[in-house]
């Protein structure tokens, strides 16, 4: 027997069979530019070969690879030996770094594709069993998932991304276009592609980055205490207390001399030249009319320095005298 069956009369690969199956997918180039049609046929001959025993072992393998490509592994005899190359040389610190095995995996996609073909067309038996248990299988292990990632998770730049959706986007047209799976699950392959869900690494750093954003807008607003004590004493600077002198008051106190105002008694010094006093002849009238000029333009001023002795300066009532008052009297007599 070339394969090894349980009590309920499934059949496994043995483990030379398992062998020759890892052997030929850590076997793929890490390229899609030294990719060979034969590299190809032979992985798909050996699956369409086992489709009747040990199937599920060669699609657990097969979409494993696209995961985790094999040939990035020590199961690959030329990467065992540019590891030992790496630890030998001084290129420690470029050999560190995480490498980007996004060719390696859509060749794995390109595997998937081509038995999802051959399944149809061989005629070989139990060969339909694959669509069932490859979609069984890629939902398990969540593989469009872990490929929709593979731009954050790379950090690559907005022309990379778009050519990598693009590349795995022409497969799924395909298998929508061959009706493999149904529409449910062509669609949910899609969508988690487009719109992966965040690992569980990636929600810690979300909630830690959201945890910073909000101390860093708690730490803005500082409670400001209030200070009643000074806005009493500023606003008792502003009252006036009794005994203490009014700078800036510009209102006249008592006692003190009215020096712009007239008074009393007092002539009225600030009053122009050409006004009219009482008992003084009105010389101003007739010089104006020997000098007139100008109807319109002279006519204002002369009567207006003519009417503002009388509006400005009424004449003030006598105070009458003792003297006066006992005159009267005696001519009375």
């Amino acid at each position: 027997m070339n394969s090894f069956q349980n009590r309920n009369g499934k059949a496994y690969l043995n483990p030379l069979e398992k062998a020759k199956l890892t052997h030929l997918l850590s076997r793929l180039p890490t390229s899609t530019g030294k990719l060979r049609k034969g590299d190809v046929a032979r992985v798909t001959a050996f699956a369409i070969s086992h489709a009747g025993r040990g199937a599920d072992e060669v699609v657990s393998e097969i979409v494993s690879n696209v995961e985790k490509p094999f040939a990035y592994t020590s199961a690959n005899p030329d990467r065992k030996k540019e590891k030992e190359k790496d630890a030998s040389g001084d290129d420690n610190e470029d050999g560190a770094e995480e490498e980007d095995t996004s060719s390696a995996s859509l060749i794995g996609l390109y595997i998937i594709s081509d038995i999802l073909s051959s399944s149809s067309t061989s005629g070989v038996r139990h060969a339909w069993r694959y669509r069932q248990l490859f979609e069984q299988e890629m939902r398990k292990k969540k593989m469009f998932e872990g490929l929709g990632r593979m731009e954050r998770k790379m950090k690559w730049g907005r022309l990379r991304a778009e050519k990598w959706k693009r590349s795995v986007g022409n497969v799924l047209g395909l298998w929508e276009g061959w009706c493999v799976f149904p529409q449910e699950s062509q669609e949910e392959f899609g969508r988690v592609f487009r719109e992966p869900p965040l690992s569980a690494e990636e929600l810690r750093e979300l909630e830690e980055k959201a945890k910073e954003e909000k101390n860093k807008e708690k730490s803005k607003w500082k409670a400001v205490e209030v200070a009643p004590k000074e806005k009493v004493k500023e606003e008792d600077d502003d009252v006036d207390l009794d005994g203490e002198p009014m700078v800036e008051d510009d209102e006249d106190i008592d006692g003190v001399p009215m020096e712009e105002e007239d008074v009393d008694g007092e002539p009225m010094a600030d009053s122009d030249d050409d006004e009219n006093m009482d008992g003084e002849p009105m010389q101003v009238q007739e010089d104006e009319e020997d000098s007139y000029e100008s109807p319109v333009v002279e006519a204002a001023p002369a009567s207006a320095s003519v009417a503002k002795p009388e509006e400005s300066a009424p004449q003030r009532r006598a105070r009458p005298r003792a003297v006066d008052m006992f005159a009267d009297s005696d001519d009375d007599d």
